[in-house]
């Protein structure tokens, strides 16, 4: 089963009977948390992806739902892990995402307002990220920002 964990935190490295699994912490509810491993992450070249740190946010993280189950050594092991199968299953920063939420929604759109045709969006604020547009800013906030900011609409969780 393909699932999505949203607004979360590595918390803790080093888990399971090969230390390969990691801690994803939710943000929104300290009493949520998952396992997750990057062994059939086609772009690991170690243990973890190279985006696994501790303290990393990520608006979210998709991967295969594994329950491991084993016994090894007089050891019981039975856990579930979220397994990742490539860079793309790991979402950073949603573009257009002003207000840091982790989606692209009404709010944004507030914000990236603000700025509509304003002119000398310099380096490095660019009217707060709204001049972003097609290719590269070009210091005013217009219809190609606008463009740019519609392929984002409603994307995150």
């Amino acid at each position: 089963m393909l699932i999505k964990v949203t607004d979360v935190n590595v918390e803790g490295l080093g888990y399971g009977k090969a230390y390969d699994n990691y801690v994803l912490q939710s943000n929104s509810d300290p009493n949520l948390a998952c396992w997750a491993s990057d062994y059939m992450n086609n772009d690991t070249a170690g243990i973890y992806h190279p985006y696994v740190e501790i303290g990393r946010h990520f608006c979210g993280v998709t991967g295969v739902l594994e329950q491991y189950t084993a016994e090894r050594d007089g050891i019981d092991y039975d856990y579930y892990q979220l397994l990742t199968r490539s860079t793309a299953d790991f979402v950073i920063d949603q573009t257009a995402d002003f207000d840091g939420d982790c989606d692209v929604d009404w709010v944004d759109f507030g914000l990236f307002a603000q700025y509509w045709l304003q002119t000398g969006c310099g380096e490095p604020d660019l009217c707060s990220g709204a001049d972003f547009g097609i290719d590269e800013p070009d210091g005013i906030v217009w219809m190609a920002d606008l463009w740019e900011f519609s392929r984002h609409w409603l994307a995150g969780k």
